[in-house]
């Protein structure tokens, strides 16, 4: 090839790079400044195992639009896409008087569970208000029985401790702010499709349910969601 020809070549090429990396900066700066926008917040419609009368359920899928990933926590800074999205859903239902109720449970592990684990972590940290619990679980995947709810058990002025057992005791255990009459936000698991977690808030009726079950890549706490 001729001389000059393949230096023209070479300088067309690199002036391709130097554009490429002009374009890697600039999308580095976007995505800092306002987050990804690959990701769906959708509105589950199922039928609900609450009476609407006395428990307002709705439940959403978030899901990463990115395969086998699930989405950053740093998406959950405040002015990102995700961050407000998620505020204006919560507030709009539930409002600012809410208890944000994290869900436990002794699992297989996996990249998506460690993804979702980590954003779980910080999704509590960012819209935990004031009032907050935990729900602990133990193989709770077999449980075809029907459950039952035990006394709750006041271990503060605004907190108790509630255990939900089948055969052996403390399958589901919580302990929290009582939320009985009040709003919850649950993150992580899908409420409807454990009967433990059903039992629990038919005997002790909160009075809404934001339920938000994530979805990364072709897994999910439970793949009927969609």
């Amino acid at each position: 090839m001729d001389k000059n020809k393949v230096k023209e070549m070479l300088e067309n090429i690199k002036s391709v790079k130097e554009f490429i990396k002009e374009l890697s900066l600039e999308e580095n700066s976007l995505l800092t400044e306002t987050g990804s926008p690959d990701y769906s917040l959708d509105e589950v419609l199922t039928e609900s195992a609450f009476d609407e009368k006395e428990t307002e359920f709705r439940q959403y899928a978030l899901k990463s639009e990115v395969k086998n990933d699930f989405i950053q926590g740093a998406e959950l800074e405040r002015g990102k896409y995700l961050h407000t999205d998620l505020s204006e859903l919560i507030n709009k239902f539930l409002g600012e008087d809410y208890i944000n109720i994290s869900f436990i449970q002794s699992d297989d592990r996996s990249r998506f569970h460690d993804d979702t684990e980590h954003f779980g972590l910080v999704f509590k940290k960012i819209f935990t208000k004031k009032s907050y619990g935990t729900i602990r679980a133990n193989n709770i995947d077999n449980c075809g029985k029907a459950a039952r709810a035990g006394e709750v058990i006041q271990i503060a002025d605004e907190k108790c401790q509630i255990n939900v057992d089948l055969v052996k005791s403390k399958c589901l255990f919580y302990s929290g702010h009582s939320f009985v009459g009040k709003n919850i936000l649950f993150f992580g698991y899908n409420v409807i499709e454990n009967p433990f977690l059903v039992e629990l808030f038919n005997t002790y009726k909160p009075a809404k349910i934001l339920n938000i079950v994530p979805i990364g890549g072709t897994r999910s706490f439970y793949d009927n969601v969609d």
